[in-house]
């Protein structure tokens, strides 16, 4: 038997008496686990308002008025219950409905949005979910969330954020009317 065919012979005994022991292999959670954070790949980063409040049914003031964790496909969540206090533009939503956020308190996730704290107030810019038809509302692009402090409006979206870090009254004024949808990409190579 050639070099070649006791390396292949040996591959497959190693990769036939391997299998077993993979496939048999359980992935059981640690209770050490619950303080890891969660990372998420699915955040789509704005970088000015007028292409969020576009992809945006909704700009509301909300205030939190309680909150509770649970799981959504083995992850953890924060479901929060918020009251609409105003519509700021676009179409109305209920008058009362849940945002879910990723991770909770314990198993934070730093990818997305700061979680909402109950008693607080929050500028939201809102559309429907496609991914949970249970659930008719969620942060657009999970940048979507200002909290009111001081007067004005903080940025609480993910870690990284471009969007202001604060907005002024005037700014959220001007959010009412939906901006013109963004002009294509002229085509490259071609000119008029």
């Amino acid at each position: 038997m050639g070099r070649p065919a006791r390396h292949a012979l040996l591959v497959g005994l190693l990769a036939i008496t391997s299998f077993p022991l993979v496939a048999c292999a359980e992935d059981r959670p640690e209770a050490a686990t619950t303080n890891r954070p969660i990372a998420v790949t699915r955040v789509h980063r704005y970088t000015d308002l007028a292409a969020l409040r576009r992809d945006s049914r909704s700009v509301i003031l909300a205030r939190a008025t309680a909150s509770r964790t649970g799981e959504r496909d083995g992850f953890p969540m924060t479901i929060t219950t918020v009251s609409v206090t105003t519509v700021v533009g676009g179409d109305t939503p209920p008058p009362q409905f849940e945002i879910r956020q990723l991770g909770t308190d314990r198993t934070p996730s730093p990818d997305t949005s700061q979680l909402m704290r109950v008693d607080r107030t929050y500028l939201l810019f809102v559309r429907p979910d496609q991914s949970d038809p249970a659930r008719p509302l969620g942060i657009t692009g999970d940048d979507g969330i200002y909290v009111v402090e001081g007067g004005g409006y903080v940025f609480a979206g993910g870690f990284g954020g471009k969007l202001p870090p604060t907005l002024d009254e005037a700014t959220v004024a001007s959010l009412a009317q939906a901006p013109p949808p963004a002009s294509p990409s002229p085509s490259p190579g071609r000119s008029g």
